[in-house]
């Protein structure tokens, strides 16, 4: 056979591969308009590979602005939300813990989710403005 490799990958036997983690997008936004309450357009998701099955999941801020909330911190995926006041924006970042079932722990990437509440301004020159 010319030009073609094969490799196969293989682990002694009784190992487990190792845990690793990763989140997607890395950057998520999200617009309402006026006040209320503003939800990302996107889930961030939490893939795993390695490690032993079955997985916990839970999404914790790293920094950023207090006002994003979680919507459902123990799963594998998630939206984000923040009640603004019209013309308000938000960002903050956040990352997943994985845990598997051998109780191994990895943190995945972090990611950057901004929410932005639109002005509207109908009176004189018309249109929207983003903060």
């Amino acid at each position: 056979m010319s030009g073609v490799i094969i490799a196969m990958l293989k682990t002694a036997p009784g190992s487990t591969p190792t845990l690793s983690a990763s989140a997607t997008p890395t950057s998520i936004s999200g617009y309402s308009s006026g006040y209320g309450t503003c939800q990302s357009f996107e889930p961030a998701v939490a893939s795993v590979s390695g490690g032993s099955p079955a997985y916990t999941y839970l999404w914790s801020k790293v920094s950023g602005d207090p006002d994003i909330t979680i919507q459902s911190p123990t799963s594998y995926y998630t939206y984000f939300t923040a009640l603004l006041t019209s013309g308000d924006s938000a960002t903050t970042v956040f990352k997943c813990t994985v845990t598997d079932a051998a109780s191994t722990v990895v943190d995945t990437n972090t990611i950057t989710v901004t929410l932005v509440s639109l002005v509207f301004d109908f009176g004189g020159g018309g249109g929207i403005i983003i903060p």
